[in-house]
């Protein structure tokens, strides 16, 4: 089940690791493909339509296919390929032994948000403005942002005085954001992932709706 096309990259990618192991799509596994078209509000209905026809497992490439997933079955296996704080985000009741029916991986937001912002300042210390470029209409980017400023709070009077956090999560703001800043701090989101290859060329506001 995933956010976007079936032919993005993350898809692809899921296609390449099964055929590394041996499982070839229309060969040995059949993979029954759910796409919400970049529209949240589907990906309910999607996974219900999945454990309607009783699929061995759920692979879900963003947190709230998978948080939409758990809602609608405990028994079928669920693999998040990818999520932002599983424990945080409710997936989970914690890393070492998540239990249930839910398992995959973590970016560990929580914990990188800091190692991020630090290296950021160390490499850039006379920086006077960051760009927080976010998507506030997903978890990650909420939590992404939430962590960031709670970071930010804990740097070095002098640093933390530099820093003026502003969001660029509309289209309209992220031209003027770019020009501003003296540095970008990026929080991957789904959309954002979709955005970072063309990011350098500011042409991105299409994905940030």
């Amino acid at each position: 089940m995933t956010l976007y096309s079936p032919a993005d990259d993350s898809p692809q990618a899921f296609r390449q690791g099964l055929r590394a192991l041996g499982h070839i799509e229309g060969q040995n596994i059949a993979i029954e493909w759910r796409s919400a078209e970049g529209k949240y509000g589907q990906l309910p209905a999607l996974a219900a339509d999945l454990v309607r026809l009783k699929v061995d497992v759920i692979v879900a490439n963003v947190t709230r296919a998978t948080l939409a997933a758990k809602q609608v079955t405990a028994t079928i296996p669920i693999v998040m390929m990818v999520a932002a704080d599983p424990v945080g985000g409710g997936l989970v009741p914690n890393l070492a032994r998540p239990g249930g029916n839910i398992t995959g991986l973590s970016i560990l937001l929580p914990d990188i948000s800091a190692k991020r912002l630090q290296l950021l300042t160390e490499a850039v210390p006379r920086v006077s403005r960051v760009a927080v470029l976010w998507s506030p209409g997903t978890p990650v980017g909420l939590l992404g942002f939430e962590h960031t400023n709670a970071v930010s709070a804990g740097l070095e009077p002098r640093r933390r005085r530099a820093l003026a956090w502003q969001s660029a999560a509309v289209a309209a703001a992220v031209g003027g954001a770019l020009a501003a800043a003296g540095a970008i701090y990026f929080l991957a989101g789904p959309r954002g992932w979709r955005c970072s290859r063309r990011l350098h060329r500011r042409s991105c506001s299409s994905c940030w709706r």
